[in-house]
């Protein structure tokens, strides 16, 4: 028995379902980097006493876009940590690619032309902005691995580094 050939939007459904997981799966292990900062923050600020470091995560933290955030955690620990960029002297520039990597895949339009070319096994997800201004990102399962490898690691690096000095 031959399998009946998939129609065209058989094929359009499986492509966009296919590049909306791999951006959902970059997106959510963004979250948990932020998160993971979040957490870093607070604790500079609020060390042992559990209750306010959260709050301070929930009122405050919460509401710092991911940039600054980032911002803030490497002053932080430029004045209190020096030792972590000895020992992770790249780590702050890898966060500021997860953020552009972030930000094209949060914000800019998702293309889908891969399938209108008849490639869908080449599944590759294109990024543009909405202006079509600017050459589009692509983003291939080697990359998307890449980027979730870099994700993984600066999540736990700020979740596991022990900080050296807090503030007085």
């Amino acid at each position: 028995m031959v399998t009946p050939k998939p129609t065209f939007g058989e094929q359009q459904i499986k492509y966009v379902e296919l590049a909306a997981a791999k951006r959902g799966l970059i997106l959510n292990q963004i979250i948990n980097l932020e998160k993971a900062m979040d957490w870093r923050i607070s604790k500079y600020f609020v060390p042992i006493n559990e209750q306010p470091r959260i709050k301070l995560e929930e009122i405050v933290i919460s509401n710092i876009p991911l940039v600054n955030k980032k911002h803030v955690l490497y002053e932080l620990m430029q004045e209190y940590d020096k030792g972590f960029f000895i020992v992770h002297p790249n780590v702050f520039n890898q966060i500021d690619e997860i953020i552009r990597a972030r930000n094209k895949m949060a914000h800019h339009w998702l293309d889908v032309t891969p399938f209108y070319r008849g490639k869908i096994s080449e599944a590759k997800m294109n990024t543009f902005n909405v202006k079509g201004h600017g050459k589009p990102t692509s983003y291939d399962d080697k990359t998307i691995s890449a980027l979730s490898m870099k994700i993984e690691k600066c999540t736990n690096l700020i979740l596991h580094w022990k900080i050296q000095r807090l503030p007085s």
